[in-house]
């Protein structure tokens, strides 16, 4: 699949064109995944405010979005909407975190990264009010960013996708895709951030569990939420405010409004 890309942003895309279960597709420009946007040239701050953005979801902490602020030159500024998803990641991960003081390595940090993933179904809830809430609303084009755009990021757009009626295979291939354009800032920063967490340098294999994607840290989120609420449906529809009908609302404004083997809707003029 082509589309927008940024040469200072690997994960940036748009998630138009992507196919659903029935054969439509999502409606190009109005949904956008990306890791934070820094340092970008004049061509890449171009792209990106011809895109019109009208909300941008921050998945970062008070802390990363005050060392690292985000997209200050865009303008119009477009609506920003901040979460800090800490609450329920960190306790989750703290005894992983542990181990991995009392023995770091591949199998601590993997621990980690698992139990990050199983939190994230509660650490969204917020983050998928707003955003559904503002998609039905009609605030699009709607932007999604994290620090690197894989993990908290890769989990909301599983959902956004989800939601749209994407197939979880495709959810998985989009999710797999953000880690194409390799992590060399995002990883220097987790190799500075663990080696002062742990007060000694990160071992290289280590550093790759952080910074790389695996399907099983996606497939432990889907494991998470379909155990506490049964499907994904449920959880969109209990911990999202997202039920049938608003689910149908969704899809009718940002999915193509012909189905496969319908008759066009156009107007045929001779």
């Amino acid at each position: 699949m082509t589309g927008l890309s940024l040469n200072g942003a690997p994960a940036f895309r748009d998630l138009g064109g992507i196919a659903t279960g029935d054969g439509r597709h999502i409606r190009r420009g109005r949904l956008f995944r990306s890791e934070v946007l820094l340092n970008l040239g004049s061509d890449d701050q171009a792209v990106v405010g011809d895109l019109g953005l009208r909300v941008v979801c921050d998945l970062r902490s008070a802390s990363e979005r005050a060392a690292y602020p985000c997209m200050a030159w865009l303008d119009p500024p477009p609506r920003f909407m901040t979460f800090n998803l800490e609450g329920h990641v960190t306790p989750a991960t703290s005894r992983a975190m542990e181990r991995m003081l009392e023995a770091p390595g591949p199998d601590a940090a993997l621990q980690v990264m698992m139990s990050t993933y199983e939190a994230l179904p509660w650490a969204c809830v917020d983050a998928l009010r707003s955003i559904f809430e503002g998609l039905l609303a009609g605030e699009t084009p709607l932007m999604v960013h994290c620090s690197a755009g894989k993990d908290r990021t890769g989990f909301v757009s599983a959902m956004l996708l989800s939601a749209l009626g994407v197939p979880r295979e495709s959810v998985y291939e989009d999710y797999l895709r953000t880690g194409a354009g390799g992590y060399a800032a995002h990883a220097a920063r987790t190799a500075q951030l663990m080696a002062l967490f742990l007060q000694q340098p990160l071992d290289a294999e280590s550093l790759a569990v952080f910074s790389g994607l695996r399907r099983a840290y996606l497939e432990a989120s889907f494991a998470a939420l379909e155990t506490e609420w049964g499907s994904v449906d449920r959880y969109l529809a209990d911990a999202a405010n997202l039920d049938a009908g608003a689910q149908r609302s969704l899809q009718a404004l940002l999915l193509d409004s012909e189905l496969p083997g319908q008759p066009s809707k156009r107007a045929n003029v001779p």
